[in-house]
């Protein structure tokens, strides 16, 4: 994975501090192969059914098995026809730094040439002496496993 930065504003401290460090954690992660230390799995969480609020998705409350900087204690929303993953939101179960708590996060997916990726990813987070901050990242591929994306998502 790698990442251009082309638009930010806001405070340069957090954005030095803590979201490109968040960038750099998951471009790290992907690369040393621990995307299974998030994976929607029983070994990384309990499942629990939830009541329909929309006729087209499925919500499932996920609880983390272990404090984790990866996992989320919160819901995943699927597509009720098929399965498809379409969204992940709720609270990160473990703070990633001193300085970051009580961080809110939200992952939208979908399909890009075949495969199911995330497209978005929304953030808000208390910071310790910045007060509340937001974190707002699109994802643009151009290749996903090896082969060129026919028609780049952004």
């Amino acid at each position: 994975m790698s990442w251009t930065v082309q638009q930010e504003g806001g405070s340069e401290y957090i954005r030095d501090k803590v979201l490109r460090k968040a960038l750099v954690a998951e471009a790290e992660a992907l690369r040393t192969h621990e995307p299974q230390r998030s994976a929607l799995t029983d070994a990384n969480y309990n499942f629990f059914a939830t009541d329909a609020v929309d006729p087209s998705t499925a919500t499932i409350r996920v609880e983390p098995r272990r404090r984790d900087v990866l996992l989320v204690s919160g819901v995943v929303v699927v597509n009720r026809d098929d399965g498809d993953l379409l969204r992940v939101a709720g609270r990160l179960s473990m703070n990633p730094s001193f300085w970051t708590r009580s961080v809110d996060i939200v992952r939208h997916y979908r399909r890009v040439s075949g495969i199911r990726v995330p497209v978005l990813m929304e953030s808000e987070a208390d910071v310790r002496i910045a007060g509340r901050a937001a974190f707002r990242m699109t994802y643009a591929y151009e290749m996903i496993n090896g082969q060129p994306v026919l028609s780049p998502a952004r």
